[in-house]
Formats: C-alpha cells, sequence, structure tokens
C-alpha cells in the first residue's frame, strides 16, 4: 500500500490541526499496513522513508510551510538520509512517526524522524534536503524563513549529529 493512499486522512488531520511551530516537533500516528512488511511480516527497511514523506508532508501541512511551498510553486528534495534500526514494527502494530526540523543552513535543511511505539524509539532517520523553485534552482533557507512570516527566527545551533554526518559524507564522496 503506497504512501498515496495514507494522505488523505494525513491531509484532512492536518488541515484541521493547530498549526505548529516551525520548531515544534509534530507526530503522525500509523499503524503498520501488510503493504509495508517484508517476508518476516515486519516493517521494511525501504519502507520506513516512504513513511518519512509522510511525517515530513504532515509536520509542512502543520507549520504551514506547504501552502508557502504552493504559493511560490517550491519543492522540497530529499538529498541524504541516514536510517539506524533499534527494535522491529510489527504487521499492524500503532506507532507514532515524529517529525522535527532540527538545523538548517543557507542552502540545507535537516529533519529528524523517530519511529515510536509505546514511547520507544523504534528506528530514527535523518534527512537532508533543499528546496528548489520550478527551474531547479535551489531557494535560500533564509528566503524560505522569510516567506513562512518568521523573518525573525534565528538558525538553530549547529546538532553534533549534523556536523559529524555531512564529515562523513564528504568522506564518502572523496572515496568514488
Amino acid at each position: 500500500m503506497y504512501v498515496w493512499l495514507r494522505l488523505p486522512r494525513i491531509i484532512a488531520t492536518s488541515t484541521l490541526a493547530r498549526r505548529s511551530d516551525a520548531m515544534a516537533e509534530v507526530r503522525t500516528p500509523l499503524r503498520v499496513l501488510p503493504g509495508d512488511v517484508d517476508a518476516f511480516q515486519h516493517l521494511n527497511n525501504g519502507r520506513y522513508l516512504t513513511i518519512c514523506d509522510i511525517g515530513r508532508y504532515d509536520w509542512s501541512a502543520r507549520t504551514g510551510m506547504l501552502q508557502v511551498f504552493r504559493k511560490n510553486n517550491w519543492f522540497p528534495i530529499i538529498a541524504s538520509a541516514a536510517v539506524t534500526f533499534r527494535r522491529s514494527l510489527e504487521l499492524f502494530q500503532k506507532f507514532e512517526l515524529s517529525t522535527k526540523l532540527i538545523y538548517w543552513d543557507e542552502k540545507w535543511f535537516y529533519v529528524e524522524h523517530s519511529f515510536i511505539r509505546e514511547e520507544s524509539v523504534c528506528s530514527r532517520v535523518l534527512v537532508k534536503g533543499v528546496v528548489r523553485d520550478k527551474n531547479k534552482r535551489a531557494i535560500s533557507m533564509t528566503q524560505i524563513v522569510d516567506a513562512l512570516g518568521e523573518q525573525q527566527r534565528p538558525v538553530p545551533p549547529l546538532p553534533d549529529i549534523v556536523r559529524d554526518w555531512n564529515t562523513w559524507e564528504k568522506q564518502l564522496i572523496r572515496h568514488k
């Protein structure tokens, strides 16, 4: 079952929800469905990233970012992702997907997702993305923050995990 079949419920709940601060954690309630599992009846490794799309959609709708993207004909693109797994999510289990913007610089944004079951983190995903316009030009994060109406919002401090991840990415690129 692809993400599009879940989106109508997410759209409805996001639309009805109170607007969240751009730096607030947004929790999206979900359930492991038959199309999400592998032969061992737990959430397929590849499905985690697809489900993160749902969380970012919910987050962007609740923070007003989705409206900014639509109004300006901008779209986010994920450049890289890192996933860690701690516990399995089994068929039909309920869980929450936590989505939180943790950092941005002039070009990139960083979002952390946590798959949470019974207040225990089952998996964590870190994504790095960029926002582009219809001509595929990168939109600066300053321009995006301004369009969101939060000109006074300071950039959060650089988390160690983002700094370390960027160092790791540079090493990967050098070792082609």
